[in-house]
């Protein structure tokens, strides 16, 4: 199993840097050896947890809305293997 996610790189992140108030983030993540793939986000001391479309292969991604107060949104991600455990 391998996760992949760069989030300096275009590809894996739209836009790059601070995003304004409700543009569309998109996020990719290559995990291989994968059944599901979740984006978990911290905003504003909650947690929520997005189920990341199978683009195709072992690449999966989603697009979240930006908060429109600042701040930081942290967010990483949690994959499923194939025979059921979770990281």
């Amino acid at each position: 199993m391998t996760i992949y996610h760069d989030s300096r790189n275009p590809f894996y992140r739209q836009p790059q840097g601070a995003a304004a108030c409700g543009a569309k983030l998109l996020l990719r993540v290559h995990a291989q050896g994968i059944r599901k793939v979740w984006l978990r986000l911290w905003w504003n001391n909650a947690e929520s947890k997005v189920l990341m479309r199978r683009v195709e292969g072992d690449l999966f991604e989603c697009r979240v809305s930006a908060p429109c107060s600042t701040g930081l949104l942290w967010y990483f991600f949690v994959a499923e293997a194939d025979d059921g455990r979770t990281w």
